[in-house]
């Protein structure tokens, strides 16, 4: 079954391309809607320190024209044998009025 623009995504380690485009675009577009939309509620992580930070591995999904649409960011050494997802985003124009913020609740799978 074919998912409408998922299916064109795949998943590359961050490196200082991303970075880059992460600066151009996601920095700008979110500036940019914060001034104009006072319900604007994307939190933008800082991800140009945790692309480089040691203790993450970070993942972007790339669309077939070099976009960034989402990151991810796992602790490379987390305390426990379980795999810890420390962020988690989507591109900031994939955010809308009805995409409100989600969060992750701590359960007993989720340790």
């Amino acid at each position: 079954m074919a998912i409408p623009g998922v299916d064109d995504l795949r998943m590359a380690r961050s490196d200082a391309a991303h970075i880059a485009i992460f600066r151009d675009t996601w920095v700008t577009f979110h500036l940019a809607k914060r001034i104009f939309d006072r319900g604007w509620t994307y939190r933008l992580f800082p991800w140009d320190q945790i692309i480089v930070h040691p203790l993450y591995a970070t993942f972007g999904a790339l669309d077939a024209a070099g976009s960034v649409e989402g990151m991810v960011s796992f602790l490379t050494n987390p305390p426990q044998r379980y795999l810890y997802v420390a962020f988690l985003a989507a591109a900031p124009w994939n955010h809308g009025p009805s995409r409100q913020r989600r969060s992750v609740r701590k359960t007993s799978f989720l340790r």
